[in-house]
């Protein structure tokens, strides 16, 4: 039972779509007679979702241009890559479904609130997911053993009502916060395919697309290109789901991310440590060259340019319109 509990929240977590972003006052916390999934935070939906999926035509595909935020590291750069990312979708008019974090969306309103007006203001989907050390996270979910359903789910919605501290892992509650997640039901995001990384050919182990353009293989790894082919390649009796993803840091670094030290061993993320956590680890990402960037952005421009023109793109907040007609 619990663990069917928790593996329905997270799954959630990547499918919870959201349509507006404000920062919350100190009101007190609402419960909800359903349990969302946990997050605690500073943000909270204000719309609710569209009730009616997107036919602009008859689709061959539908393909989902997904943008996850968890660069607590590196906020200014964070932010400029999701205007760029808007720059793009705005351009080919369609809309992207950027995943954010709590703490993403707290460092945003601190630092750059120009990037939350920008989300507010645009057709964007504001969808949610979690990072360490909030305990859906895998590694981080010693506080909820042994817990018993009643518990867990109490437990879960403290979660998402209150903001959690990334040195320890605790909640603060000395300020309430309405939930960041609104109860519309739990749905999985369904992907037949995805455009984020594969197993070049006489190759053993997938690759990230954008760790590839600057070597020998690159053409092997346009994400145009092998989009084309696993569409062309669908013998489906219906049109398949896509789903193209990227954390926002991509663009940007590589290696492992900014935060990856502060909440695990080693850069590969092989041992969770525990609280608490040293918020002045070293930064294990790596800046990327102009020239490797701009080869990102161009392929990823393509990629929705070509996707506008053949494709019906659709973000989490279309599936669930689709998916309740």
């Amino acid at each position: 039972m619990k663990k069917l509990f928790l593996l329905t929240l997270a799954l959630f977590t990547l499918s919870c779509s959201l349509i507006n972003v404000e920062i919350a006052t100190n009101t007190p916390s609402t419960a909800t007679t359903a349990v969302s999934p946990a997050q605690p935070t500073t943000a909270r939906a204000t719309t609710a979702p569209a009730t009616t999926a997107p036919t602009p035509r008859v689709c061959s595909a539908y393909m989902t241009f997904a943008i996850n935020t968890h660069d607590t590291g590196h906020v200014t750069q964070s932010a400029d890559t999701l205007k760029h990312a808007m720059d793009i979708f705005e351009k080919y008019g369609v809309r992207g479904d950027f995943y954010l974090t709590a703490p993403m969306v707290e460092l945003y309103a601190k630092q750059r609130p120009d990037v939350i007006e920008r989300l507010k203001n645009s057709k964007m989907t504001i969808s949610y997911h979690v990072r360490p050390p909030h305990p859906l996270y895998s590694g981080f979910d010693s506080r909820l053993k042994n817990l018993d359903d009643k518990t867990l789910a109490a437990t879960l919605r403290d979660y998402e009502t209150y903001r959690l501290d990334p040195a320890t892992g605790d909640l603060d509650k000395t300020q309430l916060n309405k939930p960041l997640v609104q109860d519309n039901g739990l749905w999985v995001r369904p992907s037949d395919f995805s455009v984020t990384r594969w197993t070049p050919a006489g190759g053993n182990n997938e690759t990230f697309w954008w760790n590839m353009l600057t070597t020998p293989k690159a053409a092997e790894f346009n994400p145009t290109s092998y989009l084309k082919t696993k569409l062309s390649a669908w013998k489906g009796s219906r049109p398949p789901f896509v789903t193209a993803l990227i954390h926002e840091n991509n663009f940007v670094y590589s290696g492992a991310e900014a935060w990856t030290l502060i909440y695990f061993s080693d850069t590969q993320k092989t041992k969770a440590l525990t609280p608490p956590f040293n918020l002045n680890a070293p930064d294990s990402s790596k800046l990327r060259s102009q020239t490797e960037q701009d080869l990102i952005w161009k392929a990823y421009d393509d990629l929705v340019g070509y996707a506008a023109k053949n494709v019906c793109v659709v973000t989490s907040e279309d599936i669930v319109a689709m998916a309740t007609k």
